[in-house]
């Protein structure tokens, strides 16, 4: 029975994983229109260039360090939804590109993290299921 929730939860890890994975391919597909995105936010152009290869190493790390992963996802996803109250609560819509789309901000992005927050918490308490023995 233990073993079914490991696996679970680890299948939560790699959901995180396939996700932050998809984002960051969506990012390096227009890197030109992702940084342009990110300065109308008033980000640094370098954002834009520096996240989607964050992405790639958190997605690597939910799958080899489930654990730790979420960990670093959850933190990743509390930030990233901070920045966009901030930058709707200032007026800033311009969307990020994340996921290929290039709609502007809204607070649906944000209940979209909150979910991804959810599936983090169940991913905490995975571990990699050959490794129980």
């Amino acid at each position: 029975m233990v073993y079914r929730w490991v696996v679970i939860f680890y299948l939560a890890a790699l959901g995180l994983a396939a996700m932050f994975g998809w984002a960051a391919l969506a990012k390096l597909r227009s890197p030109d229109l992702v940084e342009k995105r990110f300065v109308a936010m008033g980000l640094p152009k370098a954002v834009g260039r520096i996240l989607p290869w964050a992405e790639i190493g958190l997605a690597v790390v939910l799958v080899v360090f489930p654990s730790i992963g979420a960990g670093a996802a959850l933190v990743f996803l509390v930030v990233s939804s901070v920045g966009i109250c901030y930058l709707l609560a200032r007026g800033k819509v311009a969307g990020c590109g994340c996921f290929g789309n290039h709609r502007e901000l809204s607070w649906r992005e944000v209940a979209h993290n909150g979910g991804l927050m959810l599936v983090g918490v169940a991913a905490l308490y995975s571990e990699v299921p050959w490794h129980l023995g």
